[in-house]
């Protein structure tokens, strides 16, 4: 299943400009999910983070991660309308810098479910380099 920006919006609750997924592939609801964004050079936080390098910082990597797995987990009809909580980050690396003008790919899996807490398997790629990985747990909720 593939999704349009504007189906995104109608599955997270996130709304620019913290939304930072573009689309998203290969979803198969509460188990994978595939999505695409592109690092704008115009965003703000190039700004300061560096002036004579622009890099994205981690935690913007973390939280597309975190969003690609919130797209994963709100699309099964059971979650409709619940928010996903960024609960716990285990292991992640940040192998290489991501740049403005790069286009990123999330992938995400679910390695565990039990109640509200999904534990997620995440991935970052700029075309075939892998950029980050680690686990994150999500929960969701009708907060």
């Amino acid at each position: 299943m593939t999704l349009s920006y504007d189906e995104i919006l109608s599955i997270l609750p996130h709304r620019p400009p913290m939304l930072l997924i573009d689309s998203a592939s290969a979803l198969i609801p509460g188990q994978s999910v595939c999505t695409q964004t592109y690092i704008d050079p115009e965003w703000d936080i190039f700004v300061g983070h560096f002036p004579r390098l622009a890099l994205l910082p981690g935690i913007y990597l973390t939280e597309i991660m975190a969003q690609a797995a919130g797209i994963m987990l709100l699309s099964l009809p059971e979650h409709k309308g619940c928010l996903p909580i960024l609960f716990e980050v285990n292991q992640m690396r940040f192998l290489h810098p991501v740049h403005p003008g790069d286009t990123l790919r999330g992938e995400v899996t679910l390695k565990v479910a039990s109640g509200q807490m999904h534990v997620c398997r995440a991935r970052a790629y700029t075309g075939e380099r892998c950029v980050a990985r680690g686990e994150l747990t999500m929960a969701v909720g009708a907060w």
